[in-house]
């Protein structure tokens, strides 16, 4: 009987460590240096935020990480590859007839 109370209150603590752990680890977002994260909501820090004029505010996250809170921000990631455009162009010709 003792040997049970001894233990239970370890075995609650080490249940509760790794709930909490895998809490943070299923919210915590990373990003890859050729994306950026723009998180929205409240509770969004002093780091790297901006206000646009009506007052929303948004953070963004290039190549690192950041901590989401489920229901008051919301995440979305933006590429920051360059992208390719073909341009087609029709022939045009100088006075001399020499195309360009």
């Amino acid at each position: 009987m003792v040997l049970t109370e001894l233990l239970t209150i370890p075995i609650i603590v080490v249940g509760v460590i790794v709930v909490l752990g895998l809490a943070f680890w299923a919210r915590y977002k990373t990003v890859s240096p050729d994306e950026a994260m723009i998180v929205t909501g409240s509770f969004l820090g002093s780091k790297n935020v901006l206000t646009d004029d009506s007052g929303r505010k948004i953070k963004i996250v290039r190549g690192g990480g950041s901590f989401i809170l489920p229901v008051f921000q919301q995440a979305e990631f933006v590429s920051l590859l360059s992208h390719k455009l073909d341009v087609s162009t029709p022939e045009v010709y100088t006075e001399q007839g020499v195309p360009i």
